[in-house]
């Protein structure tokens, strides 16, 4: 998973209040990829370096599905959904680490 960081840039994959560089499933990546329990969603490339908000919680390789049970199918729309919760909010995002799905929560600080 370490080589998605070398396909992303800040300008095009920064999701900055999560702290990650994202890249939207394809059908490459979905075969790239084993064992994804969906075939739309965000894989997370890296972790920002500029940001530190979170960023031990991200795993390169994670995939991002939901995000407040709002389906993430893409890149535009995790920026959307994370963009959309307001300071002192919850944020509940459902991500797959390796088989496992599992959910991390999270409150907005900013």
């Amino acid at each position: 998973m370490e080589h998605f960081a070398d396909v992303v840039t800040p300008e095009k994959n920064l999701v900055e209040r999560i702290g990650i560089l994202g890249m939207t499933l394809t059908p490459m990546l979905n075969q790239i990829i084993p064992g994804l329990r969906k075939q739309e969603g965000v894989v997370v490339a890296a972790k920002s370096a500029d940001s530190p908000v979170w960023r031990d919680r991200f795993v390169p390789g994670d995939v991002i599905y939901e995000v407040n049970s709002q389906r993430v199918r893409n890149l535009s729309d995790l920026k959307a959904a994370v963009d959309g919760v307001d300071s002192g909010d919850a944020l509940v995002i459902l991500i797959q680490r390796g088989s496992h799905l599992q959910y991390l929560w999270f409150q907005m600080d900013y």
